[in-house]
């Protein structure tokens, strides 16, 4: 098990392996202690604030995360991304009905994990993809690859 520090923005800042078993936790805890404090309070990449916290209800943040394991919400980076292909869908999807662009953003949580609504999802959002205009089609796969699960992204060859 690990934890990490993040940036708003997604970037990993530091990770630190946690053991198992709690005899070898607690002397990670007393070796270890001092390293998590040592990550830097902002991104080096892109100077946004560092976090080794949810935001919502402190649990720290396990490496990879995408959602909080102690409250279920988007992270930053999570929510940066999903809010990003939502505002480009609505900005340049002209190709799209309302109702299909509408169709289109509510696949992209879907495609962030793995469940019984991902192969819908991913089908959806091809064919709606393919009917978006050039520019969405170009962009709009390079935010999802951002969050999407290893199964999501071989099944849209990102």
């Amino acid at each position: 098990m690990g934890i990490a520090a993040y940036c708003v923005k997604g970037h990993l800042i530091g990770s630190i392996t946690v053991p198992h078993r709690m005899s070898q936790r607690m002397r990670f805890a007393e070796d270890e202690a001092s390293k998590i404090q040592r990550f830097p309070s902002f991104c080096t990449e892109c100077g946004s604030q560092v976090h080794e916290r949810c935001r919502a209800c402190s649990s720290r943040i396990p490496f990879g995360a995408k959602y909080c394991g102690g409250c279920g919400c988007a992270l930053p980076w999570t929510e940066l991304a999903l809010s990003a292909a939502r505002a480009l869908t609505d900005e340049t999807a002209t190709n799209l009905t309302a109702d299909e662009r509408s169709s289109l953003k509510s696949t992209f949580e879907d495609l962030t994990v793995d469940s019984p609504q991902t192969p819908l999802a991913v089908s959806r959002f091809q064919k709606l993809l393919a009917k978006a205009g050039a520019e969405l089609r170009r962009m709009l796969p390079d935010i999802i690859a951002s969050v999407a699960t290893e199964t999501v992204k071989k099944q849209l060859g990102l």
